[in-house]
């Protein structure tokens, strides 16, 4: 928090921190489910790669307070997406495609980037409700 400028960041935000394991653990759960989901059935499986991973990954980048952290989290989705690709081939009806391992890889180097642009954005202090101050705090 800059408070002598009257504003806020994203960067160390401690709600983010908390979200992110969540986040990992609900998409290794949706990936590993039997084939047949919306994604596939839409076509839109690997956008839907790509999105995920750039939600899991931009996470760790603003939430961390060093940059540095953030950054080797969110490069760690990397092993992670293809560990979870990988571990679909062993699920039922399922296939381990080296495009998905492709969309992920894209997804998080978005996320990364998504992630340390967000840890710049300035929130003034007028636009945050005094309940969610305490999120801001470092």
């Amino acid at each position: 928090m800059n408070g002598a400028l009257g504003f806020h960041s994203l960067a160390g935000n401690r709600v983010v921190l908390v979200v992110w394991p969540i986040a990992i653990l609900c998409v290794a759960a949706l990936a590993l489910q039997p084939a047949g989901g919306p994604p596939e059935a839409f076509g839109i499986d690997k956008g839907a790669h790509a999105v995920v991973f750039l939600a899991v990954a931009s996470l760790p980048a603003i939430g961390f307070r060093r940059s540095r952290v953030g950054i080797a989290a969110a490069l760690a989705m990397i092993p992670h997406g293809i560990f979870i690709d990988v571990t679909q081939s062993f699920v039922p009806d399922r296939t381990a495609p080296a495009a998905d391992a492709m969309a992920d890889v894209m997804g998080v180097i978005l996320g990364l980037a998504v992630g340390l642009a967000a840890r710049w954005l300035a929130i003034p202090h007028a636009c945050v409700p005094r309940w969610v101050t305490p999120l801001f705090a470092r």
